[in-house]
């Protein structure tokens, strides 16, 4: 939902100023308030992780705070370029430890795979990963909670330039959809869509490893990229006839 307001933002800039947007945006915000009171248990989730992870009571919050004032202290650069492909968090990370699979209590052996964890790996995130599955709590099977994100593993393993890289590249696209419209209804409607996705896609980084789940995203992907394409081609190619 927040994915899809930011590409209305973009590309349809005046719509919650005009009378059909107003009422949309107050139906959303009347199903909002009703939905609060039908699915109280769901929003008290809610406000139970945001209290937490404001008081750092979370596994990921309680990483967060180590990664940004105490890893700096023993790895000076990694702020700017990280310390290394699958020395932290992700998913390449978590596998090489042989414990990703069935988890650290119950790891499932995975034949010719080479075993071990970075000393950043072991100092900083195996501690909060062993306490979740030593000693769950009844929401430390929620992804939300877990210490590992691709924001995070980003961040760590490549440093900053690589997410500037990351949201320079996303700017770039959304330039280039925004200026492939071309005074066409039906392309901007096209190209909304697609930045929609776009941005769901990176905002789906601060919620698990699902940038190196291929699996889950590849289909759409390559649809995004198909659409994409047809956007820029009729861009640069009159209508595409």
């Amino acid at each position: 939902m927040g994915a899809f307001f930011i590409a209305l933002i973009i590309y349809y800039p005046s719509f919650f100023f005009r009378k059909n947007g107003s009422l949309i945006l107050a139906f959303f915000i009347v199903v909002s308030i009703v939905a609060s009171f039908l699915l109280s248990t769901n929003f008290a989730t809610i406000r139970n992780f945001v209290a937490h992870t404001v008081e750092g009571r979370t596994p990921r919050s309680q990483v967060i705070q180590r990664v940004f004032t105490e890893m700096p202290d023993d790895y000076p650069w990694m702020p700017i370029i990280g310390i290394g492909p699958g020395q932290f968090g992700s998913r390449a990370g978590l596998i090489g430890t042989g414990m990703y699979f069935g988890g650290p209590v119950n790891p499932r052996n995975i034949p010719f795979l080479p075993k071990g964890m970075s000393s950043a790996f072991r100092d900083y995130i195996w501690d909060l990963w062993l306490a979740m599955s030593l000693h769950p709590s009844v929401n430390d099977s929620s992804s939300t909670y877990k210490p590992f994100f691709s924001w995070l593993s980003m961040y760590v393993e490549y440093g900053a330039i690589a997410i500037l890289v990351i949201v320079g590249f996303i700017g770039h696209l959304l330039r280039r959809l925004r200026r492939s419209m071309n005074g066409s209804s039906m392309r901007r409607l096209q190209a909304t869509s697609l930045s929609a996705g776009i941005v769901f896609v990176f905002m789906l980084g601060a919620q698990e490893n699902y940038w190196e789940t291929s699996q889950a995203l590849l289909v759409g992907l390559m649809v995004m990229k198909v659409l994409y394409a047809n956007l820029t081609y009729r861009k640069r190619g009159g209508d595409g006839h």
